[in-house]
């Protein structure tokens, strides 16, 4: 089970099975599950200060979606699902984007997104991310 939500105005969290957190400042985070479900976190205007959760496409697992959770002096929605993460994007806010073949279905991270302007693509599975957290740091820095 893995919760997404945002956390200030440039943050969105991952909790339970997968723990990690993703820099959005002025961006749009869409996330992919292997289950073909596709999410996308946004953050609101200065008079709407809060993140938004938006089921850009439903897999086969359902997602929970609380609207607006209360926590701490930040507003965000909560969407939580069962299913692995297979990748997401960072786009600019306001960049025309849209979902193409099948999230998570094998076709690989190219056919799952396709934008009119650049992404910060991390199209790696949770298992990658998580071995990539667990390498040992050199000493010394770097």
């Amino acid at each position: 089970m893995i919760k997404i939500s945002g956390y200030s105005d440039d943050i969105v969290e991952f909790d339970g099975d997968f723990v990690d957190e993703i820099g959005a400042y002025d961006s749009d985070v869409v996330i992919s599950f292997d289950d073909g479900t596709v999410i996308r976190m946004t953050y609101g205007s200065d008079e709407d200060a809060a993140w938004h959760g938006i089921i850009e496409k439903q897999g086969t697992k359902p997602v929970v979606v609380k609207k607006l959770i209360v926590e701490d002096d930040y507003y965000s929605d909560e969407l939580t699902i069962d299913a692995s993460i297979t990748g997401w994007k960072i786009y600019p806010i306001g960049t025309d984007w849209e979902v193409t073949g099948d999230a998570g279905q094998g076709e690989g991270k190219d056919a799952v997104f396709r934008a009119g302007g650049s992404a910060d693509d991390h199209g790696v599975s949770e298992a990658e991310l998580l071995q990539e957290r667990e390498q040992p740091k050199p000493e010394g820095g770097l």
